[in-house]
């Protein structure tokens, strides 16, 4: 990753000297926990999720669209409040899938 970030000469340098391969190894340690900005579609769940193929509902939450509907409703039965503005449907398909997708 380092390798990417510096050109040939610095990173030679860098590895040349003594102390050099502590900076480099902290260096790459820093470039490899830089957050990366990835653009992402609004409105994800609202607008794309209810347009998937019965087969991609299925790959993405390891259940139909059926079984998801009965676990809804089995949910809105309780009396459920937006947490933190994600509203209980939003919230059953993010639990489902971070479920759905853990080794």
């Amino acid at each position: 990753m380092l390798d990417l970030l510096l050109d040939d000469d610095s990173r030679n340098e860098m590895l040349s000297q003594r102390s050099g391969r502590d900076d480099y190894c902290m260096a790459a340690a820093a470039a490899l926990s830089l957050r990366q900005f990835h653009s992402r579609p609004t409105l994800y769940s609202e607008r794309w999720i209810s347009q998937y193929c019965d087969a991609d509902f299925k790959s993405l939450f390891r259940l139909s669209r059926a079984q998801f509907e009965f676990i809804m409703a089995s949910v809105v039965a309780v009396p459920l409040q937006s947490v933190h503005g994600i509203e209980p449907r939003k919230a059953l398909e993010i639990t489902l899938w971070y479920l759905a997708t853990q080794v």
